[in-house]
């Protein structure tokens, strides 16, 4: 797995899974992030205007927490619709 040290990484698609780079005091800006779960390949790493879309047991996880009102559902924007499920800006 190949590991990147204390960079800005700006825009890019990151989908985490078993072939996932490790990332280590980064900082992650306008990035979309998916994450289906498991062990999450960022230590001591900065968001900044990143998307998370949380898939398959990670989004599981979440309808959990809400149906046992651990934290609140997603509230829809004013403008536009709901959002995706399982996403957060």
């Amino acid at each position: 797995m190949k590991s990147i040290f204390g960079q800005t990484i700006k825009g890019e698609n990151i989908v985490i899974d078993e072939d996932s780079k490790f990332y280590v005091n980064c900082t992650l800006v306008n990035c979309t992030i998916v994450y289906p779960g498991g062990k999450t390949p960022f230590v001591n790493c900065k968001i900044d205007n990143c998307q998370i879309t949380f898939v398959g047991e990670a989004q599981n996880t979440l309808v959990f927490m809400q149906s046992m009102g651990m934290i609140a559902p997603p509230v829809p924007p004013a403008i536009g619709g709901a959002p995706e499920s399982g996403t957060l800006h």
